[in-house]
């Protein structure tokens, strides 16, 4: 932008190379926004599966029953099918 303030350029080649740029940019701000999201997630299942392990070294016996607290920290979410399980035809 410099550079055209301070040379003389033929504006439409300029427009088309800023225009390039701008587009590139865009790509890559995406990408790295991407990134970001990937790693943010990541660290997100990091802590999940760090409290899931400290749950269950917590654990006196082995676990021979359902555990609220750890199913609660061991699922996100869960789809249940209900014509799989005979409740709808």
């Amino acid at each position: 932008m410099t550079q055209n303030a301070n040379v003389v350029q033929n504006q439409e080649e300029y427009q088309i190379r800023y225009d390039g740029l701008t587009a590139k940019y865009d790509e890559i701000k995406e990408q790295y926004d991407n990134a970001l999201a990937a790693i943010s997630a990541k660290k997100a299942q990091s802590e999940r599966l760090d409290n899931f392990i400290k749950i269950l070294k917590s654990q006196e016996e082995i676990i021979k029953e359902f555990d609220s607290s750890l199913w609660g920290s061991m699922v996100e979410y869960a789809t249940v099918d209900l014509k799989q399980i005979g409740i709808l035809n």
